[in-house]
């Protein structure tokens, strides 16, 4: 399903700009942006002010198709400088504010930038004879330059561009124009910018649910802007003409109060957020204005998840370099769709195959392979990384590095990123699948299950934030375990650890975890005496 077109009037695609300008003019005093803060933006003064930082970049030399860096904490600066960009036909590249020494570098170089746009903090981290060696001749700070000079480099104030700023009519971008090179998240090493198109960006913001939000919609966003996951709401509901609740970083103390507080009616939900919500005093989750809320995964608690809120779920896949290929048919989602991602949009063509590309039979896994049936709406490459690029497109299909198995109603079940999957004494094993059930015991808070070399043999790993490092005993988790899984999924070596890695758009860096080893903090269920073996009618 998707919104209809022609109920905004403005074609085929309309993209963000463009939107923003119908709102300003239909619903001028209608909220679009709220930072939890107390700030809000009107689409009008939203318009408005996109404008004036198309003018005031336009006066710094931006000229189409030149990519603008974002060091910035989330807020207003990130969506009115990337809308401002767009009317020039330029493209932004949002950096991690917290980014420091050689990942800094790295990202700075990679998104090619002429122009930085930071906070006078952020930039104190950046050496003048490192930033030398970029692309960057000017600087802008939105809270006042810091003293000091550095050769080659101009310095700008934000408040002083948009001051002195021309308003103009531009033309704004076309559909095939890059709309923002985007970092993935890095959880399998170093990350990649991603040429992320606007028919992509729009195509990501118009997926199966968005029938079902309205203008009377609020979305709670705390997921950092310089992820997909926070950038993709600000189109999202200036297509559905509602509002976006900004926050700068997620706080889960916060969470609920802050649902209640700004009304929000609809968010995305993370795994380690659902079992947050699970895990919570139900006094917590009362009178919750959430109705709408996406999850991924589809856990097989979904059921018990949306009576507890009193919320309709929906599903997807994406990643950064698609649009949502896969996903439900609006929030329709029960505990017959749990690991669903949902089915195939028709705008893309998908196989599961094996690792020569060949299709595989349904139920079978296999890498998910995706391929688009209109023009732009996924990446066409990484920013500087054509070798990137060129192995990630083979074949004629793009190559998500992602398990899946396909079944015969047409839903596709994520299995396991394939660096993750964990292959012991000939069986294929599902980390995520494992996860599940170790979390479902009561006195784990959080878990992540990655592969462990043990000689020849590759063994099932789990790292578990207890509930009570106190009482929490590994023997007893595996007793909980051994009736509920297949005996050679059953972890062999536990390790207790006060917090995952995570990215900040919270997912589980599986890399740290898997470099780390064991450690004296690692149980093993072999040492102890602990042998599970095949049920004799096997």
């Amino acid at each position: 399903m998707q919104r209809p077109l022609h109920t905004l009037g403005l074609g085929d695609m309309p993209l963000l700009p463009q939107v923003v300008a119908m709102r300003a003019k239909r619903t001028p005093d209608k909220v679009y942006l709220r930072h939890v803060d107390g700030r809000t933006l009107t689409f009008a003064e939203a318009d408005r002010l996109s404008h004036l930082w198309a003018g005031g970049l336009e006066t710094l030399g931006v000229i189409r198709e030149d990519v603008i860096a974002l060091m910035l904490p989330n807020g207003f600066d990130i969506p009115m400088a990337w809308i401002g960009s767009a009317w020039l036909g330029a493209a932004v590249s949002p950096i991690n504010p917290a980014y420091r020494g050689n990942l800094l570098l790295h990202a700075l170089r990679t998104s090619g930038a002429k122009l930085l746009v930071t906070t006078a903090a952020a930039f104190q981290w950046i050496p003048a004879d490192d930033l030398a060696t970029t692309a960057i001749e000017t600087v802008v700070f939105v809270d006042g330059a810091p003293d000091g000079v550095v050769p080659g480099i101009a310095f700008h104030t934000r408040d002083r561009i948009l001051e002195h700023a021309t308003v103009d009519h531009w033309p704004g971008p076309e559909p095939h124009d890059v709309a923002a090179c985007i970092f993935t998240s890095g959880t399998t090493g170093p990350s990649k910018a991603v040429r992320v198109h606007w028919a992509q960006m729009f195509n990501t913001s118009s997926d199966g649910t968005l029938d079902e939000i309205s203008a009377e919609d609020i979305y709670y966003s705390p997921l950092p802007m310089f992820h997909l996951t926070g950038l993709g709401p600000v189109y999202r509901m200036a297509l559905a003409g509602g509002e976006v609740v900004i926050r700068e970083i997620l706080s889960i103390s916060e969470y609920f109060n802050e649902i209640r507080k700004f009304g929000a009616t609809s968010a995305v939900v993370m795994e380690s957020m659902m079992q947050m919500l699970m895990k919570a005093d139900p006094t917590e989750l009362s009178d919750l204005p959430l109705r709408k809320v996406i999850c991924v995964p589809v856990p097989p608690y979904i059921d018990e998840f949306k009576e507890r809120l009193g919320v309709s779920v929906a599903t997807m896949y994406n990643m950064t370099e698609l649009s949502v290929p896969i996903c439900s048919d609006g929030f329709n989602v029960t505990a017959a769709d749990a690991g669903s991602c949902g089915r195939l949009r028709d705008c893309y063509e998908a196989i599961v195959a094996d690792p020569l590309d060949y299709p595989v039979p349904d139920g079978e896994i296999g890498e998910l392979l995706v391929r688009p049936k209109l023009p732009w709406i996924t990446t066409t490459g990484y920013q500087s990384n054509a070798e990137a690029s060129a192995e990630s497109w083979r074949n004629g299909w793009f190559h998500t590095g992602d398990a899946f198995r396909r079944d015969s109603a047409g839903r596709y079940f994520f299995v396991d990123r394939i660096k993750d999957a964990i292959r012991r004494r000939g069986e294929n094993i599902s980390t995520s699948e494992v996860e599940t059930e170790v979390i479902a015991w009561h006195q784990v808070a959080e878990c992540a299950v990655v592969p462990h070399k043990a000689g020849e043999t590759e063994e099932v790993k789990v790292f578990v934030v207890p509930r009570d490092e106190a009482t929490f005993d590994p023997a007893e988790l595996i007793a909980f375990l051994i009736p509920r899984m297949t005996h050679f999924m059953i972890p062999r070596f536990v390790e207790t650890i006060a917090s995952l890695p995570r990215t900040p758009s919270q997912k589980i860096q599986k890399h740290i975890l898997r470099a780390m080893g064991n450690s004296e903090r690692t149980w093993d269920r072999e040492a102890a005496g602990i042998v599970v073996r095949a049920p004799r009618n096997t």
